[in-house]
């Protein structure tokens, strides 16, 4: 199936394949800079996630805490959690 628009849920129920997910292909052709990439693509998300405040709205804290279930190397909540943007984070 050729996908005409980016849609990240479509690898929520599947694990994919490298030749599905990232654009480093796979098989004897894929990137030699695949791994690095993702690990450059971790620590700039960590970078960027250090200098914000993330806090769950209050319609979200009313609920249950989401139990964690595994996906791949990860741990990932079984439901949607929205969280919201609150501010810079202070410099530790």
């Amino acid at each position: 199936m050729i996908h005409t628009r980016f849609n990240p849920d479509r690898f929520l129920a599947t694990n994919p394949t490298p030749f599905e997910y990232l654009p480093f292909g796979g098989g004897h052709r894929r990137c030699l800079g695949a791994s690095f990439a993702s690990h450059e693509m971790a620590v700039a998300i960590g970078t960027m996630l250090r200098t914000v405040e993330l806090s769950m709205p209050n319609r979200e804290r009313r609920k249950s805490p989401p139990r964690s279930v595994p996906r791949g190397i990860a741990i990932v909540p079984r439901r949607d959690v929205r969280l919201v943007v609150t501010g810079r984070a202070r410099h530790r």
